[in-house]
């Protein structure tokens, strides 16, 4: 399982044509050997590409169950005593990796009220998508299936608590950002302010002066630094500008892509860097360092190549990327 407890994940529902319909962040609460729970708390958004942005309003407890056609979410409204929504999703086992859950939605539901009975639900849209997906009847007959064993879960749920103690990351959020080396050795660390995150990455702005911190020093950066991150890309774009605005270069980091554990912005290094200068070509730098890395920490070959063709993909970026300007309400 590449999640762990405190990870900011996106979770995505797609349809069946693999197109996402509906995402939103969350915390991982806790990972189980059958399941993966998620918390995600009110004034959280819901993003859609058919219904646009939504603010949610509930507490929402989710549990992806492990290589089974379902999930449970339970909605718990702000200011109910009357107990938790019970919305029994029936989806292809949900996929994991270590920034994101996503499943497979098949339209057929199970919902129970608090002081009512589990009702199978949302039958007009899955016979519409039967139709449109074609659906196998063996399909068809597992989807039933597992709505049958939904009335049976959730009479027997017992709702887990709403969670305080732990909020999703959001734009505007002051978060710890932590460079590792490839043993997992914190070597920088530093505060940023999370600028904008969406479900593909995210972007975080640094004033002039930024304390950085490493293991036996500290030192303040020298440009406003507007930082652009992946969940599953190699590479980093740092767009750095002058105390006028002015950008003074473009680095591409290259190291593996960001994760969110606990408040904290993590990735590991791999040294190798692009630089671009305005009016200059970008450029691979500190081979050398790359080279001592590889001896110490004995990247594999695979590991190498892969490097080495991130950073040509970085000088691509560079050459290509749209600098956004700096702002001065950042």
């Amino acid at each position: 399982m590449p999640l762990r407890a405190g990870d900011d994940i996106v979770i995505r529902a797609m349809h069946s044509d693999g197109t996402v319909y509906r995402w939103r962040r969350a915390v991982v609460e806790e990972v189980r050997a059958d399941r993966v729970i998620t918390y995600a708390g009110p004034g959280g958004a819901i993003l859609s590409p058919t219904y646009g942005r939504g603010v949610a309003r509930d507490h929402v407890r989710s549990t992806f169950f492990i290589d089974k056609m379902y999930s449970l979410f339970e909605f718990h409204h702000v200011g109910s005593r009357s107990g938790a929504d019970l919305y029994f999703n029936i989806n292809k086992p949900a996929q994991f990796t270590a920034w994101s859950i996503s499943y497979t939605d098949l339209e057929l539901d199970v919902v129970k009220h608090p002081g009512q009975a589990a009702r199978i639900v949302d039958q007009d849209e899955f016979e519409a998508a039967i139709t449109h997906y074609g659906y196998s009847d063996a399909l068809q007959a597992r989807v039933r299936a597992a709505a049958e064993e939904g009335l049976r879960i959730t009479e027997a749920w017992k709702a887990g608590p709403v969670r305080r103690d732990i909020r999703v990351l959001r734009a505007g959020d002051v978060i710890r950002a932590r460079a590792l080396k490839h043993d997992g050795r914190p070597y920088r660390w530093w505060r940023t302010t999370l600028h904008d995150i969406d479900e593909k990455g995210l972007v975080t702005a640094s004033q002039i002066g930024n304390l950085v911190r490493q293991p036996r020093s500290a030192w303040r950066t020298r440009s406003h630094i507007r930082g652009f991150f992946w969940f599953d890309r190699p590479q980093g774009v740092l767009e750095c500008y002058g105390r006028t605005g002015e950008l003074d270069e473009l680095y591409v980091n290259i190291g593996t892509p960001v994760r969110l554990r606990a408040g904290k912005l993590e990735y590991t290094d791999y040294e190798l860097d692009v630089s671009k200068r305005p009016g200059e070509a970008a450029r691979i730098v500190d081979e050398d360092e790359f080279v001592e890395a590889a001896k110490r920490y004995r990247y594999s070959p695979a590991l190498q190549r892969g490097v080495r063709a991130a950073a040509r993909e970085g000088v691509k970026l560079a050459e290509s990327w749209q600098p956004r300007g700096w702002f001065e309400d950042i």
